[in-house]
């Protein structure tokens, strides 16, 4: 990887290096029943590419039309295995808060989202020193954890008396985080005009598709829809087949899966088992120039309208950290870090994807993951052959299962048996599958 002084951020790079985006032609205000699909992908290509740059004009349009806001303190965002999250109104931090069966979850989310955050930050500012490649693209971001909350602490729970609690209204343990801002409104109405097979009206009206953060599966594609399916916008998937419908850049996407998944196994030496990816807005607190862009600039420089140039539409966010577990850095621990690998959702391009035309996108994937663990000193991983040992074993792993759709994601399928097809919006907290072939 060489040096690209030609940094994103420079100011009079902007007008080639970005894609400022023109509203002119775009129906922000309009109903989505008077939205075709035709203008829905439209809509769609113009703002979920992550180059995308916000503008204030066009920042300032999207904002407008936003559904008000609750009045409520908290309001309820989501809900996991371990926890259900609530957005502090007003302000960009998240509580998740502990439910009965995530009990130890908490805590263990707590610690390895700690872990992730530090680790993809430092190899975060160590890639933009040296990266070549999508450096008009913003980096992956992990959200900041700010603080564990425990029943005992009379502080809090006096001072946000309003705060859900569970029955009989005891306190609970919560975990204090930034808040992951949902794609926008003109966005997902756009989603809803193009992929819901029916009562788009409503589908908009609802209160919980407002929380729009997007599965980015590059695992599988799927060519037909179903049409009586329910439809959410929570956890919306973008499969390969959507990602290339919109013209999204999967490649990128599959790049910083594999920087992310390299910082986890090598850096934090967890198997990143369950955590998510997903597309977002861009962070609410502006992204500072890292120290290679300011070397660019003349002395006493405006640097301003740069921060601003890094606002997009869209970002990519890596999070649910509960059901990470340490792997030991030997066999064992690559054994459990390739199973966590095929256990998830099908986030991670496949070796043997369903679609000979995705085989490309594993090899982006693989060299990156490799690339990237090969620049790790801790512990002499790539000396002692780890990150190559995991890939030969997701590659054999592959190899074993069937052939079909669906069986390239979730855990495996016995060989014989038909085509295994899951519900792939079920996550698969708390289930046990077999276990992959050893490592030899």
């Amino acid at each position: 990887m060489s040096d690209n002084t030609a940094s994103s951020s420079s100011p009079q790079l902007e007008s080639t290096m970005f894609s400022s985006l023109d509203i002119s032609n775009l129906k922000i205000g309009d109903d989505v029943s008077s939205l075709s699909a035709a203008e829905a992908s439209f809509t769609l290509q113009k703002f979920l590419p992550l180059q995308t740059v916000l503008s204030p004009k066009i920042r300032e349009a999207i904002n407008q039309q936003e559904p008000t806001s609750s009045t409520a303190p908290f309001r309820s965002i989501g809900k996991g295995f371990c926890g259900e999250i609530y957005e502090k109104t007003g302000t960009n931090r998240i509580f998740k808060r502990e439910l009965p069966q995530g009990v130890k979850k908490l805590w263990n989310d707590f610690i390895w989202h700690t872990s992730v955050y530090d680790e993809m930050l430092r190899a975060n500012i160590e890639y933009e020193n040296v990266r070549s490649v999508d450096t008009h693209l913003p980096l992956l971001q992990v959200p900041k954890v700010f603080s564990y909350i425990t029943p005992q602490n009379p502080t809090w729970w006096i001072s946000n008396p309003s705060f859900p609690t569970i029955a009989p209204r005891e306190p609970s343990n919560l975990l204090e985080a930034e808040l992951i801002p949902a794609l926008p409104y003109v966005v997902r109405k756009a989603l809803i005009a193009r992929y819901c097979p029916h009562d788009k009206v409503s589908a908009l009206k609802d209160p919980t598709n407002e929380n729009c953060l997007a599965r980015i599966y590059l695992g599988v594609r799927r060519p037909t829809r179903s049409k009586t399916a329910g439809f959410t916008l929570r956890n919306f998937e973008l499969d390969l087949q959507i990602l290339d419908e919109l013209g999204l850049e999967k490649e990128y996407l599959a790049r910083e899966m594999a920087r992310a998944l390299a910082v986890c196994h090598w850096r934090c030496r967890t198997d990143a088992n369950d955590v998510e990816f997903t597309l977002a807005s861009s962070p609410t607190s502006p992204i500072p120039l890292t120290t290679p862009e300011i070397a660019t600039l003349s002395p006493n420089t405006d640097t301003s309208s740069s921060i601003s140039a890094k606002i997009r539409t869209s970002h990519i966010w890596l999070l649910d950290f509960n059901n990470c577990s340490a792997i030991t850095m030997d066999k064992a621990g690559v054994q459990k870090a390739s199973k966590a690998f095929w256990d998830n959702d099908p986030y991670y391009p496949r070796p043997k994807p369903d679609e000979d035309q995705d085989e490309a996108l594993w090899r982006v994937f693989k060299d990156t993951y490799l690339d990237f663990s090969r620049t790790f000193e801790e512990g002499d991983v790539w000396e002692r052959g780890l990150p190559g040992m995991f890939i030969d074993t997701v590659v054999r792993e592959a190899k074993r299962r069937p052939e079909g759709l669906g069986a390239s994601i979730g855990p495996p399928v016995t060989l014989g048996a038909p085509p295994h097809v899951r519900n792939t919006r079920d996550k698969k907290k708390g289930r046990q599958y077999p276990d992959l072939l050893p490592i030899s």
